[in-house]
């Protein structure tokens, strides 16, 4: 599982959590992307790969994952990270 938009570091996560951006999650086994949970605690991990042309994720040329964290979710948006 991952989020959007796709954070390099835990540390750009959490910073984007704090100030109030806006953080979903990422399921790159669903068909549109969306994940059906919408509340509760969960473990994700980044990055991922994007396609340099679309800009889109690919599933084709994996990135290594460097940083992975657990989050709480409400109304289907990050609200918490913790180490």
């Amino acid at each position: 599982m991952y989020v959007r938009p796709n954070f390099k570091t835990k540390k750009a996560l959490k910073e984007a959590v704090l100030s109030g951006k806006t953080v979903t999650l990422y399921d790159p086994e669903s068909k549109f992307g969306a994940y059906s949970q919408k509340e509760g605690v969960i473990s994700v991990e980044g990055p991922y790969f994007e396609d340099p042309v679309t800009g889109k994720p690919c599933e084709l040329i994996p990135e290594p994952c460097n940083w992975v964290a657990q989050i709480t979710l409400k109304e289907g948006q990050v609200v918490q990270v913790k180490d």
